[in-house]
């Protein structure tokens, strides 16, 4: 019960944050103009410094099991590279295809998963989640913008196959994301100190990124949107918190990993969609709409299937 209660209020507070913002565009206290504003200020500002106050922060001196990271990034690239080669078979608008396939295989592990990682393990479950942030955040950032450049508005079907190279990689490393990954895991494992003054600074904005994203998220809703894109939000969803987290829950089991380590592997793959995959489709010519659709329908979800998952893993035994 405590799990099922902690599932529901952390994706619910999320909620009343997007109901948030939409209400403040139906009162005219935020317009079209400032969401556009703001999300450049969350892509370029924002995200960036949250990402690399978090990664400069992980204690890298953990003993780490390499099997359980290998199963990990092995896990969450086969998801990108199936997707990838099935999606836009299904669906022919481009925009909606990034938008799809990363709302598909992306989640909201920073916030939601540390948090469910203490409520259910206590600090041992933490530092066994921790040892999978500097993985799987800089691996979520990277094929989340390789996805979205592959599939960016303007590409026709013969440029989403057949990208050129070198576009594709300019895109990667001017992406403010990816910068903020590189920089905070060089200065991390170079130990180059950040002054407290900046630090601290540093991590103030960053702590905004997440709930300004849901107001902006909020502010861009609207009923309209969902013609043509509600049916690729629920398949999207449902792959996020139910087939996929089957699939990989289930492998992980028949390999051996117990306790902490899959139930890690649980959230890692069962928390709802990443509420930067919206800014990340605003700003890289995605459709945010689909995107924004696909984080509410699964963090509304994942209040019940996270549940599930919780208390079935523990019924036999498991974790």
């Amino acid at each position: 019960m405590e799990t099922l209660i902690f599932s529901f209020n952390a994706v619910i507070s999320l909620i009343l944050i997007v109901g948030l913002g939409y209400f403040l565009k139906r009162i005219k206290l935020i317009d079209n103009d400032f969401v556009g504003k703001a999300n450049r200020f969350c892509f370029l500002v924002a995200f960036p410094l949250q990402l690399f106050y978090n990664i400069y922060h992980i204690d890298f001196n953990q003993p780490i099991d390499l099997n359980f990271l290998l199963f990990i990034v092995i896990s969450i690239l086969l998801m990108v590279v199936l997707l990838i080669f099935t999606v836009p078979k299904m669906i022919k608008d481009a925009t909606k295809v990034g938008s799809f396939i990363q709302g598909a295989y992306r989640s909201n592990f920073l916030l939601i998963g540390l948090p469910l990682a203490s409520n259910l393990f206590g600090e041992n479950g933490v530092a066994i989640a921790s040892l999978a942030l500097p993985i799987v955040i800089p691996l979520y950032n990277f094929t989340a913008v390789i996805v979205l450049s592959l599939f960016a508005k303007g590409n026709t079907p013969v440029s989403v196959s057949k990208p050129p190279l070198l576009k594709l990689i300019t895109e990667i490393l001017k992406n403010p994301l990816i910068i903020a990954s590189l920089l905070g895991l060089l200065m991390s494992l170079c130990a180059l100190p950040v002054p407290m003054i900046f630090d601290k600074a540093i991590h103030d904005v960053g702590v905004i990124a997440t709930p300004f994203a849901l107001i902006l998220l909020g502010g861009q809703f609207s009923f309209e949107t969902l013609h043509g894109r509600l049916k690729l939000a629920i398949i999207a969803s449902v792959l996020r918190v139910m087939i996929f987290p089957l699939f990989i829950i289930t492998a992980a089991i028949l390999l051996g990993f117990r306790n902490s380590e899959l139930g890690t592997i649980m959230i890692i793959f069962a928390t709802p969609s990443a509420i930067s995959g919206f800014i990340m489709a605003k700003n890289m010519n995605n459709d945010s709409e689909l995107a924004g659709q696909i984080i509410i329908l699964t963090t509304l979800l994942s209040s019940l299937t996270l549940f599930a998952w919780v208390f079935v893993l523990k019924w036999i035994g498991f974790i």
